[in-house]
């Protein structure tokens, strides 16, 4: 008994630990893809207000979720309930900031280097496939098994514009290798949980599925006449 309990306290601490890793891992691609950005002058802090908020909205969820995963390590689940609550309202600002952004950056022309329906589709589909993801792990937050797979996906999807800024570092960035992208970052956390568990846990496969979607979306909806139509529509606004 003493060494099935032993066994079991070692899975737990190597999975609680595998995905503090993955968290840590979404933080340095995002500190890759935009420090690029910066680098190269794409990006500058110069940026409206409103840039900045979203900016400060996307990288504190990071943290967040670094945070979230750290409390799990230590043990302290009670704070990490606890914070799920916060956690709860601050995805549905996240959710509110990002269809926002999405939509101003097209009226007022801070859409480069993609075309208005392109950047209306990448920030609206980024948003949707994180807010679907999320609901669902929340309605599932006591299967703690489904909820934190769940949850890292979101956080997956949440993270993309830092992965096509990758992308675009390395001249690579189609929507093909973009969703690849997301895909591949799921399946190394899958991986890593296989390794643990011996079993693919069917929570990953939503999360591949989703970004699949998303993917497809954000490839789709300009080619069609409405929604380009919608989004070249766009009035422009004071910047």
């Amino acid at each position: 008994m003493a060494t099935l309990v032993s066994e079991y306290t070692g899975i737990v601490t190597r999975e609680r630990r595998w995905f503090l890793f993955m968290a840590l891992l979404l933080v340095a691609n995002a500190v890759v893809g935009f420090g690029y950005f910066k680098y190269a002058g794409i990006s500058t802090f110069a940026s409206p207000w409103w840039v900045h908020v979203h900016a400060l909205t996307m990288v504190g969820w990071l943290g967040f979720f670094v945070l979230q995963n750290t409390l799990v390590v230590r043990g302290d689940i009670a704070a990490h309930r606890r914070l799920g609550m916060l956690g709860a309202l601050y995805a549905c600002w996240i959710v509110a900031v990002g269809m926002f952004v999405g939509w101003y950056e097209v009226v007022t022309e801070r859409n480069r280097p993609f075309d208005r329906p392109e950047s209306l589709a990448l920030n609206w589909m980024n948003i949707l496939a994180f807010a679907v993801l999320f609901l669902a792990a929340f309605r599932l937050r006591k299967r703690s098994d489904w909820h934190k797979r769940l949850m890292m996906c979101a956080t997956i999807c949440l993270a993309a514009p830092a992965y096509g800024r990758t992308l675009i570092m390395f001249g690579a960035r189609t929507n093909t290798t973009f969703t690849l992208y997301i895909m591949a970052v799921i399946a190394i956390a899958m991986t890593g949980d296989y390794a643990i568990h011996r079993r693919v846990h069917p929570a990953w496969l939503f999360g591949l599925v989703a970004a699949a979607l998303m993917g497809s979306l954000i490839g789709t909806l300009p080619l069609l006449a409405p929604f380009a139509a919608f989004a070249n529509g766009l009035a422009p606004a004071p910047r």
